[in-house]
This record gives structure tokens, sequence and C-alpha cells, in this order.
């Protein structure tokens, strides 16, 4: 088998419903445990306020999103690197479920609650690390924007199922909503054994047999709804050839040109965190309640936020599929976040009106979703396979330190401009969590629009 070989077959491959199922139940995965991620932060408000303090539940959430997610990232990426894709999404999955179990038999106290929300964390650093980089390796570069956007787009479902339950459960069943949400997850967990390893990576391990086996048994299922395949591009094969590495070379992140991506993408990745990504959610539910929003309305919003907010994001570009650049998106995505800032800060402060805060939190949503998955797909694909994992590990990882002291900035700024309408917390994360990192992505960040994996990432 020639080098090259695994990549050329994938990539020439049409696009059907066997790549859909596969992106589609690593998305679940990703779905679930992105709802799990987020408890602390929605029951806070509504169920421990009494409990401990502002103080206390903002460093319970830069757990929960942070510090967890960060150990879990780098060790997760550093172990698919190792082991395989599908091993650490897996075990990541499950853990993360069990641990959400666990938090409902040891919540209110709060060093419980440290400990299960810490092991959660860890399983979605797994998940995180794995999930965008494992959908890359199975997509053909032709259909990859429209696959992986589409798929990423379902978690606006999951979302919606999990706040769905919080709508009905919460305050008064709490506990019973945690353990649906963990079993849930547990679930998904065992639905990712019926997906396969990434033959993309078993062929960097020299696992060639075993790649051509899964590749075959992936062009057999494809054929069976396309009809004839064409043959695939023996010239990528010899432009492009995969070096067989046993040893994660975790050093090459750090060296020439991937340095000077590491270095672009850490910067952006600890700046959207703190804000874009999970800066605003830390006090979401705390402006909410302020407002009048009580436990069941919340849980309503945070449905229309990861529902249609964060579908809208996703889904409309992936119909366009290649025609726009990710660096371009992410951008985009920062200034539909912040401009929806602007609706829930008048809306909320100057003159109140409900319909529009609901407007305002799904948009917040949208632009989120749109940053956020569009960084996802930006960075798995600007490194090679034999350290894919392990850098995305190391840039997203290392970006949660972003998570860490974003909600306690956020929950600061926002208690601080409190009859001001909380514009603190709402202009840090809309200039330093979303437009600043956004700008460096798609000034300084490389083109990869309609380019293969392997040529993007040389």
């Amino acid at each position: 088998m020639a080098p090259g070989e695994i990549a050329a077959r994938i990539d020439r491959l049409p696009s059907t419903f066997v790549q859909w199922r596969y992106c589609l139940l690593t998305q679940l995965a990703y779905g679930f445990v992105t709802v799990c991620g987020s408890y602390a932060a929605s029951l806070y408000p509504y169920v421990w306020s009494s409990d401990f303090s502002h103080y206390k539940y903002s460093w319970l959430n830069a757990v929960q999103v942070g510090i967890g997610i960060l150990i879990g990232e780098y060790v997760g990426g550093y172990l698919a690197d190792w082991f395989g894709r599908r091993k650490v999404i897996t075990l990541g999955c499950l853990l993360s479920g069990l641990f959400v179990v666990a938090a409902a038999f040891v919540a209110p106290n709060y060093f419980g609650l440290m400990l299960v929300i810490f092991g959660q964390a860890v399983g979605a650093g797994f998940v995180i690390a794995t999930n965008a980089l494992y959908m890359h390796e199975i997509v053909p570069p032709k259909y990859r924007n429209r696959i992986t956007l589409g798929a990423q787009s379902t978690t606006a479902i999951w979302a919606m199922v999990g706040f769905g339950l919080g709508h009905f459960l919460v305050p008064d069943h709490y506990r019973l909503y945690l353990v649906i949400l963990g079993a849930a997850t547990v679930v998904s967990a065992a639905l990712l054994l019926t997906i396969p390893e990434s033959p993309r990576w078993l062929e960097a391990k020299g696992r060639r047999n075993e790649a051509r086996t899964i590749v075959e048994r992936i062009e057999k299922a494809v054929a069976r709804r396309a009809g004839r395949l064409p043959e695939p591009d023996e010239r990528a094969m010899l432009e492009r050839p995969v070096a067989v590495t046993e040893r994660v070379p975790v050093r090459e992140v750090f060296q020439g040109e991937y340095l000077r991506r590491t270095l672009l993408l850490l910067p952006a990745w600890i700046l959207g965190y703190s804000g874009i990504v999970w800066g605003w959610a830390a006090y979401q539910a705390i402006h909410l309640e302020a407002y009048g929003f009580g436990a069941s309305q919340f849980f309503l919003v945070s449905m229309i936020t990861y529902g249609p907010g964060y579908a809208l994001g996703g889904v409309v570009f992936s119909f366009f599929n290649e025609r726009f650049e990710r660096r371009t998106l992410v951008l985009l995505g920062a200034v539909v976040f912040s401009l929806a800032f602007v609706i829930i800060w008048y809306f909320s402060y100057v003159h109140q009106v409900d319909t529009m805060l609901y407007i305002g939190w799904g948009l917040i949503g949208t632009g989120s979703a749109l940053w956020l998955f569009n960084m996802y797909n930006y960075t798995a694909a600007a490194y090679p396979t034999r350290l894919r994992s392990t850098a995305t590990g190391i840039t997203d990882g290392l970006g949660h330190v972003g998570a860490i002291f974003g909600p306690l900035v956020v929950v600061a700024l926002g208690d601080a401009t409190k009859s001001g309408g909380y514009y603190g917390f709402m202009l840090y994360c809309a200039i330093v969590g979303a437009i600043i990192p956004g700008v460096l992505i798609r000034m300084l960040g490389i083109r990869q629009k309609d380019a293969s994996l392997e040529g993007i990432s040389a």
C-alpha cells in the first residue's frame, strides 16, 4: 500500500449518510457533554445561591469550564495520538456522564461538587480534544464544511433536550435533572462504540492493514448508496505521503510554521474562552434572575440560546459548504455576538422588553456557535495527522485558561456595574472575548477553503 493511499481513498468518496452518521454520533457525545458542562452556571442562582457565595460559585464555574477541561484536553489530546480517537472520545463521554450522576448525590456540598465537577470537566476535555479532528479525518474536503458544520449544528437539538428537562425539573427536582443528563451522556458513550477508528490515524501509526480494512468497509457502505466510486487521486498520494510516527512529536507544535500557528491560536482561544464561549454563560443566569426571570424562564431562554440560536450559527453556513473561509466565519460570529449584547443591554436596562431579551440571547447563541465551531474546525485542520490531536489539546486545551479567569472577571465586572445594567461583563465579553480574537484569526490565519487536510496542514 502506497503512503498516502488511505487519505486519497477517503477524500475521493462522495457524501453519503455513512460520513454523516459518524459525525452525528460524535456530535451527539459533544452535545450532551456540553449541556452537562454548564450545570453549575444554570443551577447556582436558583438552587445553590443560599449555600455558597457568588465568589465561591465563580470558582466552581472556573473549574467546570476551565481548569478541568484544560487538563482533560491536554491529557486527552495526547492519549488520542497514542491510543486512537475513538477510545478517547468514548472514555471522555463515559466519565463525564458518570460524574454528572454523582453530582446529584453530593450536592449542595461545595467541596463534593468541586470534586465531581472536576471529574466531569476532565471527561469533557477528552471529548472536545477529539471531536472535531475525528470528523475532519473522516470527511472528504469537498464536503468538509457542509458535513462538519451540519453535524455540529445538531448540538442545538441535544441542548434543547437538556435545557427542556431543566425547564420542567429545576429547581424542585434538580437532582433528577442531573441523573437524567448523566445517563443520557453514558448512552451516548455506548453509541460511539459503533463508529470506526480514524483510518488516517491508523495509517500514521503504521497500522495500514487495519486502516485499509476500515476504509474498505466505508467504501462498500458508500458504494451501496452512491454507486460506482471514482478512483483515488494518485498524484495526491505522491505529493502528500504520510510518515509513520509511533511517538507523539509534541515538540513539533512549537517549531517552524507550526509554532507560528500555535502562537496565533493560543491567544485567540484564551480570549475567546474568557468571553464568547464561557464568559457570558457564567453571568447569564445571574443577569436574567436580576430582571425577574425565574428558573423555568431561564431554561426557556437557554433553549433558545443553544437551540435555534446555536443551530442558526451552524446550519446557515453549512449550506454554503466551502464558499467561505473559516477565519472569516470566526470574525462574523464575533460581530453577531457583540451586536446581540447591544440588544440585551438596551431591552433590559433602558426599556425592559422580555421578548427582545429572548431574541438577544438567541443571537448570542448564534454568534457563539459560529465562532466556536469554526475555531474547532480551523484548529483541527491546521496540523498534520501525526500531531493533530496533541496540538488541538495544547491550543484549545490551554485556551481554557481563559475559561478559568474569564468567569472570575465577568462576575466581578457584572457585579461592579449592576447600577448601569451590568454593562461591564457585556463589554468585556464583546470586545476582549470576541472581537479581538476574531480579528486576530481573520488577519493572521491561514487559508483553508477547498484544500485537502494534508495540504492545509503541511
